[in-house]
């Protein structure tokens, strides 16, 4: 019985261990790519196309500067990208600025201190205790639904059942 047992927790430890190992080697394998030039990439690609469709020497040499090239572009490509998001961003904060002046003339100052109230719990993206929150109704830390306007913190909001009446 003692043996089975311990038959059972070693194969568990061993296919446990060997997810982790394999895990950890695919996370090392990405940060190397992506400290690769665009000349590494190329060579790779040319490589992996050398060993996988056996090309002659000849066609080695053609298809380097092809691999290079779009080694070149997906590079470009990446930081262009990138740069879009950044740009996107702050047209995002910016927008966000003029709304909150525009709410600021249109609601009465406890009205506005309600809603920045109701902002900063969604913007934080934290758990709160607010009413979605304590039903659980929140995804990611964010209201499933809006919290109505009122503060977002007290206590969970019982449902009636009517049939209980």
């Amino acid at each position: 019985m003692k043996a089975k047992f311990l038959i059972v927790v070693l194969a568990a430890l061993v296919l446990v261990t060997g997810t982790v190992w394999a895990q950890k080697g695919h996370h090392n394998r990405r940060a190397e790519h992506k400290e690769l030039t665009t000349e590494q990439v190329a060579k790779k690609m040319t490589d992996r196309m050398k060993e996988n469709l056996s090309l002659s020497d000849e066609q080695v040499k053609q298809v380097y500067p092809i691999c290079l090239e779009q080694a070149q572009a997906m590079r470009e490509h990446r930081a262009e990208r990138r740069e879009m998001a950044e740009k996107s961003r702050e047209a995002m904060a910016q927008q966000r600025e003029q709304m909150v002046g525009k709410m600021k003339a249109v609601l009465t100052p406890e009205q506005y201190a309600q809603w920045i109230e109701c902002r900063q719990c969604l913007d934080r993206k934290a758990d709160c205790k607010g009413p979605a929150c304590m039903q659980r109704k929140a995804k990611n830390g964010h209201h499933a639904t809006p919290c109505k306007g009122g503060p977002c913190t007290g206590k969970p909001v019982k449902k009636v059942d009517e049939k209980s009446k």
